[in-house]
């Protein structure tokens, strides 16, 4: 690449999949200049100290501000279970399913 240019190098670009935004999918499955992703949880209590939740993750990649529409998006969906203690850790696990595989994705956070 020449410096000045305007190509944006591979590692650089934008993606969808991974742990993050929309995590049905393998760590930057799309990848590409821009990309557009939403996420909807329902949490709902179980226990004392433990939650589930149902989510739904959609999102897409695009090259140009243009290229922004409904069509292609990649939906995943799942659900999980989050354990916490007061001012202490939480544990999050959830199951997600796409179209091409099904993913663990378990998480230690801190509250504050």
């Amino acid at each position: 690449m020449l410096p000045g240019s305007n190509a944006v190098p591979f590692y650089d670009l934008a993606s969808v999949g991974g742990e993050l935004f929309v995590r049905g999918f393998q760590r930057g499955r799309f990848r590409d200049r821009g990309s557009a992703f939403t996420t909807v949880t329902y949490r709902f209590p179980v226990a004392r100290f433990l939650d589930a939740s149902l989510l739904y993750e959609t999102g897409r990649t695009f090259h140009r501000l243009d290229d922004i529409s409904l069509r292609d998006w990649h939906p995943a969906f799942g659900g999980g279970f989050r354990t916490w203690v007061p001012r202490g850790i939480v544990f999050e696990l959830n199951v997600i399913r796409s179209s091409e595989e099904a993913r663990v994705h378990f998480s230690f956070d801190t509250v504050f």
